[in-house]
């Protein structure tokens, strides 16, 4: 019963057929008079019609519109396989630009559309972009990008594949939060202590609102953050008695400006993130 391309039988087709069968299985009968031969004839040419009758209606109304679906799904398939190529091709191409100049690989960025590259790209390559401005920071990030973009790709890949399988429910998301929390916690680890306790704060508010039992979470997260903040103390004080009142000034001054810049870039991937 199935065409070249492979629609099969539409469910309508496929429960007359078994209800046919189901006579043909039951059999004629016994006639209430008469000669059983001439019965068991009428009775065959009645299944033999409307067999007929059934494959006709299949073939001619219902075969065409299967097919006509086939054909579309097949189609959309093969743009959304090309679309998908386009945008690797696009983000290879950021990529390879930002290694060589981080500037030129801003400047291609904003020549694009975020529809241009995978989900979520657009604005983690703008994000880092911006971070990489100096020579330092661009030989110091640019691997960190790559990885971070084929780590993302990958998530939302398999994130777009169970959602379609099944979606998960509020106890399997619960269950699934302590990963969560451990690779949130590596992403604060780019930060200072002051902006980490903002997004972190921020990050318990959405898990909560989305009717998740925060308790444990905020527990980890506070010790995290206790020792980052007696890390960071101690760095502090250890440069303060390497360098002059002058140099310490000029070096707060440049973290700040840095942390600025880093969380405008996590707050641009939260965003993203958020919207998927």
């Amino acid at each position: 019963m199935a065409d070249e391309i492979g629609v099969g039988i539409d469910a309508e087709t496929r429960s007359e057929l078994q209800s046919l069968l189901m006579k043909v299985q039951k059999g004629p009968g016994r006639p209430m008079a008469g000669s059983r031969r001439r019965y068991v004839e009428r009775w065959q040419k009645r299944i033999r019609s409307e067999f007929n009758s059934i494959m006709n209606i299949y073939h001619s109304e219902r075969l065409p519109k299967l097919q006509e679906a086939r054909v579309a799904a097949i189609h959309q398939e093969q743009q959304q396989l090309q679309l998908e190529q386009s945008q690797q091709f696009y983000q290879t191409q950021v990529l390879e630009t930002m290694k060589e100049d981080a500037s030129a690989g801003l400047r291609l960025v904003n020549r694009l559309l975020p529809e241009h590259l995978p989900p979520g790209a657009y604005d983690i390559l703008r994000a880092r972009a911006l971070a990489l401005a100096t020579e330092e920071e661009r030989l110091e990030k640019m691997e960190e990008v790559g990885k971070e973009l084929e780590q993302r790709q990958r998530k939302l890949t398999i994130e777009r594949l169970e959602r379609e399988a099944k979606e998960p429910t509020l106890e399997e998301r619960q269950r699934a939060l302590h990963g969560e929390v451990l690779d949130f916690i590596a992403t604060l680890e780019a930060l200072d202590w002051a902006t980490a306790y903002d997004v972190a704060e921020d990050w318990v508010k959405e898990k909560q609102a989305e009717g998740l039992d925060v308790k444990a979470i905020i527990v980890i997260l506070k010790k995290y953050l206790r020792a980052k903040n007696l890390k960071e103390s101690e760095e502090r004080a250890a440069r303060k008695r390497q360098i002059t009142w002058q140099e310490e000034q000029k070096q707060i001054s440049r973290e700040k400006e840095l942390r600025e810049e880093r969380k405008v870039g996590l707050e641009a991937r939260r965003l993203a993130i958020t919207e998927e």
